[in-house]
């Protein structure tokens, strides 16, 4: 038919180094909803180097957001010092960060350039796995 799909190398590893280690993927979890930042809110942040961002609409109660002091409206705009592209790109890096690693997320809050440095978990069980 045509149709191809494409992994990027890096996930490929990501995803057999899981495999080996525990027989299965276990991914990430960081504890947010998140939305992509509109081009005219990472203008308004006078922040050259950032070029996007994921606000933080909700935060899970006791995920590991919620444990570092993530708030509401927070700016997420970059992973180990490297920016992400979105909220997806964001939701990815967490998802194949290893649980148990430290990661430090830098972030706005009212204009201002933070960070925190937070544990990420194995995603829930939510019962809906198969």
């Amino acid at each position: 038919m045509g149709i191809g799909f494409a992994v990027p190398i890096s996930m490929a590893k990501i995803v057999v180094s899981q495999l080996k280690k525990h027989g299965k993927m276990e991914r990430g979890w960081l504890g947010v909803a998140l939305r992509n930042c509109q081009p005219s809110e990472i203008l308004s942040l006078a922040h050259p180097i950032y070029k996007s961002a994921a606000r933080i609409l909700n935060i899970h109660e006791d995920s590991p957001a919620d444990t570092a002091g993530f708030k509401k409206n927070d700016l997420i705009v970059a992973v180990n010092k490297k920016s992400i592209s979105g909220a997806a790109d964001l939701r990815n890096k967490m998802a194949m960060t290893e649980p148990g690693s430290l990661v430090m997320i830098q972030f706005f809050r009212n204009k201002k350039l933070r960070e925190k440095q937070v544990e990420i978990v194995k995603i829930p069980n939510t019962g809906d796995e198969q």
